[in-house]
């Protein structure tokens, strides 16, 4: 068996990134397997543990139980599984946008900073920017698609409404996105 027989082998947060890194195959001919990172595997087993409250393990940064005293660094809480469903290649499009987003990350997030920043689009950004095209409706707003639990003084908006915020921002990047073309 080779060693790419072996990797496509694997899980499907491997097996997709293979199709398409090892055997430059078009998006078409890998989004089926990357889809599967959501229902299968590795991805499936932590969404799965994802709380009622939207958090893993009770924790942003830190499980709600720790107190520290054992050895390393618990990796169990909210952060860390995020970053590990990124690295298993999660599709961005299970991402809502949220406003405020306090601590939290998601596509529309990330490119509003990089829009900020002053950097030039890059060519790997493409897909996040074709998710916030995806998200606009046919009223050219975007919806808030979530607030994160916890007290606040007052809602700003509702959800499943249009979103102030989150038109303002998704315009933003798309005409960042757009005068660099």
């Amino acid at each position: 068996m080779s060693v790419t027989d072996w990797l496509l082998d694997g899980d499907p947060a491997i097996r997709w990134q293979v199709l398409r890194d090892l055997q430059n195959l078009s998006p078409k001919d890998f989004v089926a397997e990357r889809a599967r990172v959501e229902r299968d595997g590795w991805g499936a087993r932590l969404l799965a543990l994802e709380g009622p409250d939207g958090l893993w393990d009770g924790g942003a940064c830190f499980p709600a139980s720790y107190t520290g005293g054992e050895p390393g660094q618990p990796w169990t809480a909210t952060m860390h599984t995020l970053q590990t469903l990124q690295l298993c290649g999660l599709h961005p499009a299970y991402l809502e946008f949220a406003f405020p987003y306090y601590w939290h990350y998601d596509v529309l997030r990330a490119l509003d900073y990089f829009r900020w920043s002053g950097t030039d689009p890059d060519p790997r950004m493409a897909e996040a920017v074709e998710v916030v095209r995806s998200k606009r409706q046919p009223d050219g707003r975007w919806l808030l698609e979530r607030i994160h639990p916890g007290r606040v003084h007052f809602d700003l908006e509702g959800v499943g409404t249009p979103s102030r915020w989150n038109t303002l921002r998704a315009l933003r990047v798309l005409d960042w996105w757009d005068d660099a073309a």
